[in-house]
């Protein structure tokens, strides 16, 4: 009797671990096929989940040890106290530059747009008095070439590694300024692995641009867009490093105003099945997502790279050792000229020191 009920109850021990092996197997199964479908249908709770622990680790990990090669000239409330109200007129922007390359800076990124043309300058005064007011108004007195503060602007661009910067923009209708955009493509080594998509199917691609001045984009040697596009929780966490526009690759400020200071001339993009890989700047590469977008590692909340006020700049305060072999940026921090982004680790932050962080990972 006992041997029998040994046999009996081993052979229910083995088909309930059967069924159990039967279960464990088709619930693995569910669950792979559960998460296939999800990671197609990629559903938008999940996708700001995925965000949300993307930020957690951001905050938890990030270190504000920077490089010190990026700096940021900042369009502050002392500056806008000092000098007037932004925009200010053209020869006050090129003196501006012309003093931070002076000081030895390896490139100087403007993160600003001048799309429209100087009102200050004399000529133009005299242009608009004519139109408005029918009445000849001549001024006198005025050393050559101070006539026209864009031409000035233009000119002083020539002698310097400046990046200018431009709008992309999208939805199917070219901006009013893409017929006489002047701004400088970026020559693009395309590196693809076999079934790749063609790189404007895998890109961020614009249908027009808004664009600085012919005079001005004519004479820079090289610009970048400064388009940022947050998440859909408002939190700028990753940012296009390269767009195409008209089958022409186009770089983004950061990207164009470090290649300047590498003394790079173009780039190299590798391209797999599932689109954008990376992107290869002399002997750094660059991971990019599918799209073409870096992820941004910020240092810290704002302030984590070192600003200077473009007054003290304009003033003569800053010495040579702020300024020498750094790259760039001239922004705002102001809060009325509303450049200010969220990002995971500060709900107010000023759009210009995105740049100085892309360009600070790229170099780390």
């Amino acid at each position: 009797g006992r041997i029998f009920m040994k046999k009996t109850l081993g052979k229910l021990a083995r088909k309930v671990l059967a069924s159990d092996k039967l279960l464990i197997i088709a619930a693995g199964i569910c669950i792979s096929l559960l998460v296939s479908l999800l990671y197609g249908a990629r559903p938008q709770f999940l996708e700001i989940m995925d965000m949300k622990v993307y930020d957690q680790l951001l905050r938890h990990t990030y270190t504000n040890t920077t490089t010190k090669v990026p700096v940021i000239v900042d369009l502050d409330e002392k500056s806008l106290a000092q000098f007037g109200q932004w925009p200010w007129p053209r020869f006050r922007v090129a003196l501006l530059m012309a003093k931070i390359a002076e000081a030895g800076a390896r490139a100087v990124g403007m993160d600003i747009l001048f799309s429209e043309p100087d009102r200050t300058s004399p000529a133009r005064i005299q242009k608009d008095v004519k139109q408005d007011l029918k009445v000849d108004m001549t001024i006198s007195g005025l050393p050559p070439g101070l006539e026209d503060f864009d031409a000035l602007f233009g000119n002083v661009l020539k002698s310097g590694p400046y990046s200018l910067g431009f709008y992309l923009t999208f939805g199917g209708e070219d901006a009013p300024s893409s017929k006489d955009c002047l701004v400088k493509d970026l020559p693009m080594t395309e590196i693809k692995k076999p079934g790749s998509p063609r790189p404007d199917q895998a890109l961020l691609t614009a249908s027009g641009a808004i664009c600085p001045l012919p005079v001005l984009a004519g004479n820079a040697p090289a610009a970048g867009y400064i388009n940022s596009v947050p998440d859909a929780d408002g939190i700028l966490r990753r940012v296009p490093l390269v767009i195409m526009w008209k089958g022409k690759y186009y770089p983004s400020l950061a990207l164009s105003t470090l290649l300047t200071a590498m003394g790079q001339k173009r780039a190299a993009v590798r391209l797999d099945r599932g689109g954008v890989e990376s992107v290869r700047l002399g002997d750094r590469t660059v991971p990019l997502d599918p799209s073409g977008n870096m992820y941004v590692k910020y240092r810290g909340p704002r302030n984590s790279f070192q600003y200077v006020s473009a007054a003290d700049v304009l003033n003569g305060k800053v010495g040579e050792e702020t300024l020498k072999n750094k790259v760039v940026f001239i922004g705002t921090s102001a809060a009325g000229l509303l450049d200010i982004r969220a990002t995971p680790l500060d709900a107010v932050f000023p759009g210009v020191e995105t740049h100085a962080n892309i360009v600070d990972n790229i170099l780390a």
